[in-house]
Order: C-alpha cells, then structure tokens, then sequence
C-alpha cells in the first residue's frame, strides 16, 4: 500500500508539473513585457501563488520519498558562495513587495566545495520562506556564510538566516523541526503551510552530516545556525556584505537586447528538435522558439530518432516520459551512435528527483531543467549550447589541419586530457578560471568533467587545476628569477600565503627552500 501510495503522488506531481509550466513560463514573459499598474500587480500575485503551488508539490514528494525509501545525496563540486547568494537573490521581489530589508553577507567570496546543489538550495528556500512568513513589514532578514579553516582535511561553512520576526518560545526550539509541528501565536494572520519545512530542512542538513539549531525570542526574531562539513581546502578571498534588490539578470537581459548568433555550420538559422507528447507544451515552445531558430517538432523519441537521421538538428529539446520511446532512451541512443553523438541534447521534464536527474545525465544529456521551467533561463541555455559548438567547430578547424605525414591515431580520451591540459595551461594567470569555466570551454558539463577527469587521472577537476598551477609554479621557480610572490602571481594565486600552503602540501617543502635545494643540487652536479 505505501508504495501504491508513493505512486500515486509522484504520478500526480508529474501531472501537475506540466499545466504548471503551462501558466508560470508564459506568466513569466507576459509579466516582463507589462508596463506597472495594477494589471502587472495582478500578475504577480498569480505568479507568486503558482510558485508556492509548485513548491507544496515539490515538499509533498521529498517527504513521500524520505517516509518510504530515503533520500540520498548527490554530490557534486561547485562554488559555494554564489550559489548561496543567487538562492537569496530569489527572494528579492517578496523582499520589494512586503518592504522587508534583505541582505547576504561571506567572509569569503569564493568557496569551492562539494555539496548536493538541490538539497542546499531546499535548505535556503525553506528557511527564507519561514523568515518571510514571519516577519512584518519594514522587517529584517539576513542570510550570512562563515567559512572556518581548521588546516585540517575537513573545514566547516556556518550558515545563518537571522529575522526580526514574531519568534518562538523557547519551549518549542526543539519542536518546530518536528513534522506538521507549527508555531503560529493566537491573533496572527499568516497561510499556515504544511508544517514539514522545517523538517525537511533538518534531515537535509543532517545527510550533510551537518547541524541546525534554532536561537530565538518572541518578538525579537529567530537565527537558524547550520554547521556543515566541508572536505579538502576550499579557494578562498575577500569578503561579501550587500544588500539584495529587485534587479534584472544582466544575462538575461543581454540575450533579450543582443542579437543572437545561431548560425549553424552552413550560415543558416540553427534547426532545433522538439520531443514532446503534450501538444499544449510542443507549441507553446515552437511559438516562441520559431523566430530566432527552424523549428521541428515530433511527439515521441521513436518518431525523433527518425527525424534525425532524416536531418541533423543543431540541438535537441526532449522531454523524458514519452510513449514508444522515451527521452532516457533517445539520449543515450543519440550519445552512442557516432553519428549523432555530437548533437547537444536538454533533457525537459517533470522528474525532478536527484536519482532522475543523475540518470538522466549518465545518459550524456547536456543539460536538465526541471518543469515548470523559465522560458529566458531555457532560451539561454539553447543559446549558449549552441554558441559552444560553434566555439568547438571553429578550435577544431584551426588546431586540426592534418598533413598525411602526421597522421596519427588518438583516442577520444587522450583528446580529452590534451584539451583539459591545453585549456588549463592558457588560463593559469587568470585567478577567476575556474572548473565551471574549463567545463564551458570544453562543451561538457560540470559532472561530466568532473566524473571524467577523476576517472581518467584520479583527480578532481579542482585538484587538477591546482596541481598544474602549482607545478608551473616549480618550474618557475626553477628558470625563471622570479620571486615567490611573483611566481604566485603568474600562476593565478591571489594570496601567496595560500600558495605557500598548496605548493608544500605537492612537494613537502616551501617554496624557498625548493629555490634552495635546486640551487644545492645544481651547484653539485656543475661541480662534478
């Protein structure tokens, strides 16, 4: 029965997922094309209430899924900070339109790390959607990073949303992470929800093998502390303190103003692939598509599979639960055939669990976006798809003019640790080149490079970055009669202290007394 019954509510979140998108996405555009007034107004309150919608779905299924199977974490490396700070900046308009001051702050203002990308933006989401809750007009919320070096192999990162809300008694700190548990005094008017935020919001922290503890006072608001683990040195400099305003994403807004070059090889328009069953999606997604690109659309991955071998599309838009054949099996299907391998496929779904997710990029999808979807964020993504393929077949056309005395077999492996290496050596000066950047130049995503970098060497993608840094960095110091601090400098290090710490941690010695022992060693062999 509980497993009938976990069916059943993952079969009608799926349902509710695609009308969902049905009215956030064109909400969405409508909304930014509609001068202010009190149609705009209207809008947004639909829009804010669709969001909450989805998320009641969202929280329903986690819940579901933690009561009769477990979650699992889905690790993956990132920058801790900026994901922190775009999570907050989601709340921006809430923030404008109840006239609640928000800010973020870091100690630091980049933060590699390895965490599960969507169980820490649930964290952040319920947690700032209880602060809103709670606090009245003219209010504060903060949300703020610690990060604390311990020189140790595992650090901590404090994360902190502090309200100047209503507060809870102290005899109930402990059971407002207990489910359907609420703490809404008499007299106060706010939706009542569904009292599992918060604990979802303990069992993610603690899969992070984390802490979360509640500080607060009535009437004076409440401070929720999360400590987490993190493993390895993290990169870390300067400092953040800002307060978050509505504002217009610049990339979005670039995309929207600029004109978009979607030329494909042959100087035509790019031909975009739409696989989808729902009719209703199929052409809400060919009406605003058709003017920047040629559109085709089919109904099923067997149908899809036909058309492509038909005639090559420049990218493919799929979604997963299809009849006949399915966008799982169309992906893999067109990432094993070398034929089609090339072509760059988003998968479009209403399957948002991490172990969906995961399958759907073990497949060799190039990205996932979850319905309901924002159409400028799914425009964008094509866009720069594209723009990277372009980027692909023009290096490839420069660098591999064979002559027939060079010809050479290499495998697809060697090719791709040649391109990492080539990539990392160019952008070693550069202290922002980071592991989202080489995935961008290399035209695979951040898992893909990372699971393939640490099968092939044994290495992270930041570890490998590091490591040849710090090894130019030994060559430097070798021939070159740079000083420390400007060898640090030249290999992309900001803080020669954290150079220090990185090149001792390679060669067992600082970097002076690697300058000292290549001295004596190379007096001794001239002297024989």
């Amino acid at each position: 029965m509980d497993m009938m019954k976990l069916k059943f509510f993952t079969n009608i979140s799926h349902e509710f997922r695609t009308p969902l998108t049905l009215i956030l996405s064109p909400l969405e555009r409508i909304i930014n094309t509609t001068g202010e007034g009190s149609n705009r107004e209207q809008l947004k309150l639909i829009q804010r209430n669709s969001k909450r919608l989805l998320n009641l779905v969202n929280q329903l299924l986690d819940f579901r899924r933690l009561e009769v199977q477990g979650l699992t974490l889905d690790i993956g490396e990132g920058e801790l900070v900026s994901f922190c700070k775009e999570a907050t900046e989601s709340f921006s308009d809430l923030s404008e339109t109840r006239n609640i001051k928000l800010s973020f702050s870091s100690n630091v203002n980049e933060l590699n790390a390895a965490f599960d990308y969507d169980k820490i933006e649930k964290i952040i989401f319920n947690l700032l959607s209880n602060a809103f809750k709670f606090t009245p007009e003219n209010g504060q919320i903060s949300v703020s990073l610690l990060f604390e070096d311990t020189n140790n192999v595992e650090n901590f990162v404090h994360l902190e949303v502090k309200d100047t809300g209503i507060g809870i008694p102290e005899e109930k700190h402990d059971l407002v992470f207990e489910r359907f548990v609420q703490n809404i005094p008499e007299g106060v008017k706010v939706n009542k929800g569904s009292g599992i935020g918060l604990s979802l919001t303990r069992e993610f922290v603690l899969m992070h093998k984390g802490t979360i503890k509640l500080q607060s006072t009535p009437g004076l608001g409440s401070k929720f502390s999360i400590v987490l683990p993190v493993k390895g040195q993290a990169e870390q400099k300067g400092y953040i303190e800002e307060v978050i305003t509505l504002s217009i994403d610049k990339n979005l807004e670039k995309a929207n103003v600029e004109t978009i070059a979607n030329k494909n090889a042959e100087g035509k328009p790019c031909q975009l692939l739409l696989v989808e069953d729902n009719p209703d999606i199929r052409f809400y997604l060919k009406d605003n598509l058709k003017s920047e690109y040629q559109i085709r659309d089919v109904e099923n991955g067997k149908k899809a599979w036909e058309s492509i071998l038909d005639k090559m599309p420049d990218l493919i838009v799929s979604d997963i639960m299809m009849p006949e054949m399915d966008g799982l099996e169309l992906c893999e299907k067109i990432k094993t055939d070398k034929r089609t391998s090339h072509i760059p496929i988003i998968l479009l779904t209403a399957r948002s669990s991490d172990q969906q997710k995961y399958e759907g990029l073990k497949t060799g999808a190039d990205a996932y976006i979850t319905k309901p979807f924002n159409f400028e964020m799914l425009a964008l993504r094509i866009q720069k798809l594209i723009e990277q393929r372009q980027k692909l077949r023009l290096l490839y056309q420069k660098n591999f003019e064979i002559q027939p005395s060079e010809i050479s077999i290499t495998s697809l492996d060697e090719k791709f640790l040649t391109k990492v290496k080539k990539l990392t050596e160019e952008n070693m000066q550069e202290p922002d080149f980071s592991v989202e950047k080489l995935s961008l130049e290399i035209g695979i995503s951040r898992a893909h490079l990372y699971n393939k970098l640490l099968a092939l060497t044994g290495k992270t993608p930041i570890e490998y970055i590091r490591i040849m840094r710090i090894r130019r960095a030994a060559q430097l110091l070798q021939k070159s009669q740079l000083t420390v601090m400007e060898v640090a400098y030249e290999v992309g290090f900001n803080d020669p202290r954290y150079f220090t710490k990185h090149f001792k941690s390679e060669y067992k010695m600082t970097p002076s007394q690697y300058i000292k022992q290549f001295i004596s060693s190379t007096r001794k062999t001239s002297d024989l």
